[in-house]
């Protein structure tokens, strides 16, 4: 498994993370121009720096982990998608 399975539970959290998201907005993302995704991550990692800095509990910080971690796994899907062809 990927990493030698160090990372399966974070995976999971955020693969339910972004099955509980899709629900709400559907799938987008595969529709976003490959730049929109990057801005997005910048977002992603904006909001995860103000809760670090503005003390937000670890729960709180760790959801923000999850989101750059969705937002990334996205990016990088729509980078591989548009290395086949």
């Amino acid at each position: 498994m990927i990493f030698d399975k160090n990372f399966d539970k974070v995976l999971k959290m955020a693969s339910q993370k972004y099955d509980i998201s899709k629900i709400k907005y559907g799938e987008s993302w595969k529709k976003m121009s490959i730049k929109d995704l990057q801005h997005r991550l910048v977002e992603e990692y904006m909001e995860w720096n103000h809760a670090v800095g503005t003390g937000k509990s670890t729960n709180e910080i760790y959801g923000e982990v999850l989101d750059i971690i969705t937002v990334g796994l996205m990016l990088a899907e729509r980078l591989r998608a548009t290395q086949k062809g």
